[in-house]
């Protein structure tokens, strides 16, 4: 704006209609005329006003008084200019210019003149969006040469330019070509450009932020590609150079549209020849443009309702820019949308007035939808923002008249209370008391927003959370111990045995301590269960939890209190959720512990499973020694093989072997069948699984050494007769179901295991061992046979060990030194190529209790002698034929059993484990117990009598006799 002495003068001479002439002359008395060429547009367009309203008495004519503005030039009047953006300076006729020869009068007026025909412009790329007439907008330019070439331009008084569209805008910024050089600053801001009033400045920066707001800035370098450029531009005026610090920035007020038709020259700057694009005459009266200029302005106001972005601009555009002007209004329209610069354009190039209307309300409804989804979204997370604020006031208000009226404490001092509490009912030794003091203090100092609080509260959660000298009592009724045991599990007497004796034991003491109990054997024959059975009897808390490829020992021993989410290990986490310093904790699968590279849990176990130790076991977390001596803990396994010896040697091993099949039959009976058949809710009366199908489930369904298998196929065949039973509840009679053993086909499908055996009568070549695995035992065929290629040698398959490689190796020595004790001419195995067989090759095979066989079936290849029928073997061969102990030995007789063989050959060694089975594993077997292997040879071949070549005896001459026990 004018100071309001320049405001004032003005005034004064039109008031004294004095002429145009004597307005700018005396104009040039109160401002500089170099500080016109810096002029803000404000101040330009009262030198317009001013220069119009005025009566110029030496030169009198119609065409002084016509603004070149169209919207000016349609209403008749001055008063219609569209305010910054749409003003375009004044240009006088020809015959104005030249009627009066005072060059004062014409200098100022030919500076601002623009050509009005062909014309060889100066080229600026946009690379954000086109220009449009009426449009004032500030370029950045950072390129040095560039620089010098526009300060030159606006120095020489033609100011025009054309800003062209790049065919690239919108996809990649404004390339950027170097900074500006000191010396181009420096003399732009001693020459061109005068040092600014203090009002000047304000007006100035006023100026810049309505500018911008209406136009977007763009950065050009050094640009001499015209290809790239969109043919329909606009005229431009640079009436403003201002330095910045990457260049300088180029104001630029937007007159009309020009097409560029040639190149004239590309260096310092691209030089393009260019002509004014004629507007075809348009009645602006007409219905449809007047419909279609309405529809602008409504959309307009519209938008502007939705709070849009843009509302100060639009608002600004309906109170300046004349409706009536329909040129205008297309243009500056289109402009305030933000459509992509592709769409501005097809509005730019646009020569019919209705074409150009129509593309502009598109491209405004298109706005007007995208304000109206914005606004949706602003008012969505007003309300969720709102309702968040209001409950959190309320909350705080709550919290202050609770407080006031004593209903509620601090929350600080509700936790200490509450804290206190908790200790006031525990036994706690000293150290923890101290240190539980400690952390309260230091807890009640601290502010609840500092980290630190959280990590006090959360340890003094812990603390005081454990169960310092808290116990339950313990039954030590030895009835009540029995009772339990024998309503939770069938069989397992010696298991029941052990645990009567360890009651026993505590009941003469009075107290039972903390002992560490290992349960052993396959899957699914009831170890877990057995430990709950154990707790519901001595009437303690029960927690289990697994180790199974565990391999941090934080998990065991905790984190330490440094770590952000730092926890207590599995101990304490167990004892808090007990309730009691004596709970019986099962730590379950503890044969399958990993190691990683954040410890070894087996070792951190040795202290926990140690009784000299855990009386102070200290957990990281807690950092205090808590006793753990009162623990009943019981590990589960199913091969102690795979558990650390040190850890071993600290726990009580109790075996739990498979059960036979008139055990599976009896606990199906018991347990598994009124089970299924309660959780499927059928009455016992309706479904009756008879005693055959039980067994010929257990023969050939579940063939495995636990009860887990046998329990899914009950589950099974009840759910079976559960779908029968509902689809026939619409009739009126239920016929009861009852399951038999040419029924199980239909319910659980084909026998998975008809018979175990592979030959119904070994042939010569073929023997039979027994192994044991993680399932329990099975039977182990031996296949040998001569390949009849003459070499001598020996050939194993059946995905074989380590171990029992070896042991086939000494088998095989064995039977060669032996075959010549025996049959001293027989030189089978000088020219014999033999290939020895492990069927089931999936299956890997290790150990070396297989040694005996390997060698019966060896002597039966050389020999062409079958073994004797139904006979199972199982023990280890030494090179002098010493027959060794081995393991699993009531598994393997389950499986001999199973496998309905008659006689079973054992080492001696493992005499007292045959004694220990029950009587219905050993019924209708025969067991014999040999130390050599001699012994095993007259069994396995009762035919053949041994040669003695001498009367001394060695290794394999011995004069034994066979111990059979029946």
């Amino acid at each position: 704006m004018l100071s309001s002495y320049y405001r004032q003068t003005l005034r004064q001479m039109i008031t004294f209609h004095c002429s145009r002439h004597n307005v700018i002359q005396s104009l040039r008395n109160v401002i500089r005329y170099d500080a016109l060429e810096t002029f803000k547009l404000p101040q330009r367009s009262l030198f317009q006003r001013a220069g119009f309203y005025c009566e110029d008495n030496e030169h009198s004519n119609k065409d002084d008084k016509k603004p070149f503005n169209k919207g000016a030039e349609s209403t008749g009047n001055g008063d219609n200019f569209s305010g910054n953006n749409a003003i375009t300076p004044y240009q006088p006729s020809g015959k104005d210019a030249n009627s009066n020869g005072e060059s004062g009068k014409n200098q100022l007026l030919q500076k601002f003149s623009r050509p009005q025909g062909p014309a060889e412009l100066p080229a600026i790329p946009l690379f954000r969006r086109p220009l449009f007439p009426g449009v004032v907008a500030p370029i950045t330019v950072s390129d040095p040469a560039a620089c010098e070439t526009f300060i030159s331009l606006f120095r020489s008084g033609f100011r025009y330019v054309g800003l062209f569209l790049h065919r690239n805008a919108g996809q990649i910024g404004a390339p950027w070509s170097g900074q500006v050089s000191h010396e181009t600053t420096h003399s732009m801001d001693s020459s061109s450009i005068e040092q600014k009033s203090e009002v000047d400045e304000e007006t100035e920066e006023n100026q810049a932020k309505n500018e911008d707001s209406q136009s977007t800035i763009h950065q050009h370098p050094l640009f001499t590609n015209p290809s790239e450029l969109y043919r329909v531009g606009v005229l431009a005026e640079l009436f403003r150079v201002i330095p910045r610090s990457t260049g300088i920035e180029l104001t630029f007020l937007c007159h009309h549209r020009i097409r560029w038709t040639s190149v004239g020259k590309i260096k310092p700057i691209l030089y393009l020849q260019t002509e004014p694009i004629r507007e075809e005459p348009v009645n602006i009266h007409d219905p449809q443009v007047r419909a279609y200029a309405l529809a602008i302005v409504e959309t307009l106001k519209e938008i502007m309702n939705t709070g849009s972005l843009y509302k100060e601009q639009l608002q600004l555009l309906l109170e300046s820019v004349d409706v009536n002007n329909p040129y205008q209004l297309a243009d500056l329209g289109a402009s305030l949308t933000s459509a992509d610069p592709h769409s501005l354009q097809q509005v730019l190039e646009a020569m019919r007035l209705e074409d150009r209307l129509v593309k502009t309300l598109n491209l405004l409804k298109t706005e007007l939808e995208t304000a109206r989804v914005q606004q949706k979204i602003n008012k969505q997370v007003e309300e969720s923002v709102s309702n968040a604020q209001r409950r959190y006031f309320l909350t705080e208000q709550l919290k202050y008249i609770k407080k006031e009226l004593g209903l509620e404490k601090d929350e600080k001092e509700t936790l200490l209370t509450k804290f206190r509490e908790r200790m006031e009912k525990k036994a706690i030794p000293k150290q923890a008391k101290a240190v539980i003091e400690e952390e309260l203090s230091k807890l009640s100092l601290l502010e609840p927003a500092s980290s630190e609080y959280s990590v006090s509260r959360n340890y003094l959660e812990w603390l005081t959370s454990l169960p310092w000298g808290i116990t339950t009592m313990d039954k030590l009724d030895l009835k009540h111990a029995e009772k339990v045991l024998e309503e939770d599990h069938y069989g397992l007497k010696d298991v029941k045995q052990r645990i009567l004796e360890f009651i026993a034991v505590g009941k003469l003491k009075n107290s039972i301590q903390g002992k560490i109990i290992l349960f052993s054997g396959p899957p699914g024959v009831g170890k877990t269960s057995v430990g709950k059975s154990i707790a519901r009897a001595l009437g303690r808390n029960f927690y289990r939890f697994s180790v199974g490829g565990m391999s941090d020992v934080s998990e065991i021993k905790g984190h330490r209190r440094t770590y952000v989410g730092a926890m207590p290990g599995k101990l304490i986490q167990a004892l808090k959720v007990a309730g009691s310093s004596n709970p019986l904790i099962m730590i379950d699968e503890i044969d399958k512990l990993g190691t990683g590279f954040q410890g070894s849990p087996a070792d951190a176990l040795l202290e926990v499973l140690d009784r000299e130790q855990n009386s102070a076991f200290l957990d990281h977390y807690l950092d205090i020694p808590y006793d753990l001596s009162q623990v009943l803990f019981i590990c589960t396994a199913n091969l102690t093989e795979d558990i650390p010896l040190p850890l071993l040697d600290r726990m009580e091993h109790i075996e739990l072997p498979g059960y036979v099949l008139d055990e599976k039959i009896a606990i199906a009976k018991k347990y598994l069948v009124p089970k299924a058949r309660k959780e499927s809710g059928i009455k016992a009366s309706h479904v009756i699984i008879r005693d055959s199908a039980l067994r010929a489930l257990a023969e050939e369904y579940c063939k495995e050494p636990g009860v887990r298998d046998l329990r899914n196929k009950i589950d099974a065949i009840y759910r079976k007769a559960a779908l029968k039973i509902a689809e026939e509840s619409s009739s009126s009679q239920k016929q009861k179901i009852s399951i038999s053993q040419s029924d199980l086909k239909e319910y659980i499908g084909t026998p998975r295991f008809k018979d175990w055996r592979i030959y119904e009568m070994t042939p010569a070549g073929v023997a039979i061992g027994l192994s044991y695995t993680r399932l329990g035992g099975s039977l182990l065929y031996i296949e040998a046979i001569d390949t009849a290629s003459g070499k001598g040698s020996l050939k194993t398959t059946g995905r074989l060990g380590q171990v029992m490689t070896e042991s086939t190796d000494i088998a095989y020595s064995f039977a060669k030194g032996y075959l010549k004790t025996i049959q001293a001419a027989n030189r089978f195995f000088e020219t014999a190529s033999i290939h020895l067989h492990f069927p089931e090759g999936a299956s890997s095979k290790e150990g070396p209790s297989a040694g005996c066989a390997i060698v019966t079936a060896l002597l039966s290849l050389a020999m062409n002698i079958p073994v004797s029928e139904k006979l199972a073997m199982t023990g280890e061969i030494t090179l002098t034929g010493k027959v060794l102990a081995v393991g699993g030995i009531r598994e393997k007789v389950m499986a001999a059993r199973q496998g309905n063989m008659k006689t079973v050959i054992l080492p001696a060694g493992n005499k007292s484990d045959w004694e220990e089975l029950d009587d219905c594993v050993k019924d209708g077997m025969r067991g014999i117990f040999v130390k050599e292997y001699s012994e095993v040879f007259q069994v396995a071949f009762p035919s053949i009598r041994l040669e003695r070549k001498s009367p001394k005896k060695n290794s394999h001459q011995e004069d034994t006799s066979i111990s059979v026990v029946a």
